[in-house]
């Protein structure tokens, strides 16, 4: 029986296999496509310093002076933007339980900040649901 692990280990296995045989002089991509093996498209959104950048920006917009980075506005901001993330991620894949399981606990987490939001500080609670276009 093989597990998540292992499936993982041979479609890795396959991908390395694949960027060597279509780099290999004398292979062509019809040979390639004749054995059934799959194209591997190229990663998407995985570059820690664009993600960075994008996490200052929202910190700058949001943030209550300069060097805020915690604050719930900022929290927030940062969940909402990966809470859109995931849900781009899962119409595409829709049998991804664990992420599925991790959007929630994202929404469940962005939920509690506003709740506090909207006790402690009502007008902050107003801009930033205005801000970034949340229903309530």
């Amino acid at each position: 029986m093989c597990g998540p692990l292992c499936y993982a280990f041979w479609l890795w296995r396959l991908a390395a296999r694949w960027q060597w045989i279509s780099t290999s002089p004398g292979v062509r991509q019809s040979d390639f496509q004749k054995n059934g093996l799959p194209s591997i498209p190229a990663p998407t959104n995985l570059d820690p310093l664009m993600e960075s950048l994008a996490k200052v920006s929202v910190s700058k917009e949001f943030g209550l002076h300069d060097k805020d980075t915690g604050s719930a506005d900022v929290q927030v901001a940062l969940l909402t933007a990966r809470i859109t993330e995931l849900t781009n991620h899962l119409q595409q894949f829709k049998k991804d339980h664990s992420s599925r399981r991790g959007l929630l606990r994202m929404v469940n987490q962005r939920r509690k900040l506003l709740s506090y939001l909207q006790r402690t500080n009502p007008s902050r609670y107003d801009s930033i649901i205005k801000k970034l276009n949340l229903r309530k």
